[in-house]
């Protein structure tokens, strides 16, 4: 079986990147390039994803997938961002478990939030730095920056000081040919030193609206969807040691995601239990929080509670036996393209309903356990050959 690259990262060859995805599925990971014939259920995913993929406010603004540990929530957002690519979408990710508390501090999250988002031009996938790279290689690009900049200053706040401060570190880097505060400012390294308050707060959900309306303008993407993964770790003590912590976070979303950034869109990723966790006192927190002193106009906490009440929750189900065979006979097709023909792989695939039977029906543990079977096979016989 010959398979495509769909999603290609830097290299060409399809061995390099069958392998790629080899050792990934291996790790427990999703496959970055195979995603189309490695996905059970690939079409279903593309279902869930398309109402979130519109540029004229007619489609949802937030989407749910939940399931078990292992069932594929981490796939299935590897899926939205291929999916989102193709469409003309950029993408950005994120997951509560970045150390303790820093959902509760925009300021913080905000840097990581530019260093993941990206879009694919057709040819490769191209991040912030990229087009940055690319606007200040010139005098031509630096000007395009800069209209770009003005543009964006004529529109919404908070995206609108975030620009005007940007225009005046443009100037600046242009003048003295120094470009680092510039980059500590768009790129949000000079806020993660400061304090929490409403102005830093503010400046981080401008900066993502920014980098948004930047790709847009320059790049042509339609909208930016969010990818939010394991939101249940927001109940560990070690992310948000109290229910105050948790509200914190609540009140970051509300600033990301709660409406007041045009074109942005998430899908989160839970668990069932997460879910009941966060149904049971998400509409209560949001409530506290628009009560707080300190609350920026910018956290829309009534509009992101909008966005959750209406969302799409899509439950990954238990795939099937002939679902689990099926990939099994995928992956042997990926490893041969790897290594090449070798001696009683096939028996791996043969092997897959035997494997189902004694109930390993994880997507991810069964990937892992056919990957190192392949492997297996394929050392045994290098190791004749070598003989």
């Amino acid at each position: 079986m010959q398979m495509n690259s769909v999603s290609p990262r830097g290299s060409t060859d399809a061995s390099v990147t069958a392998l790629a995805d080899m050792y990934r599925l291996k790790a427990g990971l999703s496959p970055y390039h195979h995603l189309d014939e490695l996905t059970i259920g690939f079409d279903r995913l593309k279902r869930w994803v398309g109402p979130l993929l519109h540029d004229n406010g007619a489609g949802e603004s937030l989407a749910i997938v939940t399931g078990a540990y292992g069932a594929g929530k981490t796939h299935t957002l590897q899926v939205a961002r291929l999916v989102a690519a193709r469409r003309g979408f950029a993408t950005t990710a994120m997951s509560p478990d970045l150390g303790q508390s820093i959902l509760a501090h925009p300021q913080r999250l905000v840097s990581s939030l530019i260093e993941n988002l990206e879009y694919y031009d057709g040819r490769h996938w191209v991040n912030a730095h990229d087009v940055f790279v690319r606007l200040w290689a010139d005098e031509e690009g630096r000007q395009v920056l800069l209209r770009c900049l003005k543009e964006i200053r004529g529109g919404a706040e908070p995206i609108a000081s975030v620009a005007r401060e940007a225009i005046g570190w443009t100037r600046h880097a242009v003048a003295t040919a120094s470009v680092e505060p510039l980059t500590d400012h768009i790129f949000g390294v000079s806020l993660a030193s400061k304090a929490n308050n409403v102005g830093t707060r503010e400046t981080a959900y401008g900066l993502l609206g920014l980098w948004s309306e930047l790709f847009r303008l320059h790049c042509g993407v339609k909208g930016l969807i969010v990818l939010l993964d394991e939101v249940e770790t927001l109940f560990r003590p070690n992310v948000c040691p109290s229910i105050a912590s948790r509200r914190a976070a609540y009140r970051a979303f509300a600033g990301f995601l709660g409406g007041r950034l045009e074109r942005v869109r998430a899908l989160w990723a839970i668990t069932p239990d997460g879910l009941q966790h966060l149904n049971t006192e998400f509409e209560w927190q949001l409530g506290v929080a628009l009560g707080m002193q300190g609350i920026s106009r910018f956290e829309n906490a009534q509009g992101l509670l909008a966005r959750f009440r209406a969302a799409s929750i899509h439950a990954l189900p238990a795939p099937s036996r002939a679902d689990l065979v099926a990939l099994a006979r995928n992956i042997v097709g990926m490893h041969r393209e790897a290594r090449g023909e070798t001696p009683r792989v096939d028996v791996t695939a043969s092997e897959a309903e035997r494997m189902v039977g004694k109930g390993m029906d994880s997507p991810r543990l069964f990937a892992r356990a056919v990957v190192s079977r392949l492997e297996a096979a394929w050392q045994r016989a290098s190791s004749v050959g070598e003989a």
